[in-house]
């Protein structure tokens, strides 16, 4: 299983790493580095995005969040046959954000789960 995390802090990234290992994690921590990530490998089995970056708390999301991510998925999503097959969790705690996130995702016929850090444990891999 092959797993992409975007996250900047330092402890969630330690978390991830020990509940998934550390052998099919590609972990980013900027929106440049998950651009170049996406464009690179086009599958991944299960992606979690933050939307807040870089220490900063968006109201509006911009370039610099999770949400450029989602828009870099959607564009990309032609390039890949069965998108409903990709789970996708929305780990952020900026709730209008993550909703924002959500259903840019969902309208592009994603698999989306949206569940605040802390709130689930490696589980939320098969469920």
């Amino acid at each position: 299983m092959l797993i992409l995390i975007l996250e900047d802090d330092s402890e969630r990234i330690k978390w991830f790493t020990e509940q998934f290992g550390n052998n099919n994690l590609v972990v980013v921590n900027t929106v440049l580095a998950a651009r170049e990530v996406i464009r690179k490998c086009r599958w991944f089995d299960v992606i979690f995005l933050d939307h807040d970056l870089g220490g900063e708390v968006y109201v509006d999301s911009d370039d610099k969040s999770g949400y450029a991510i989602v828009k870099e998925i959607v564009q990309h999503a032609m390039y890949v046959s069965q998108i409903d097959k990709i789970k996708i969790v929305i780990h952020s705690w900026n709730e209008p954000a993550a909703k924002r996130m959500e259903m840019l995702l969902k309208e592009n016929r994603f698999n989306v789960v949206r569940k605040k850090f802390g709130n689930f444990d490696k589980g939320i891999l098969y469920d």
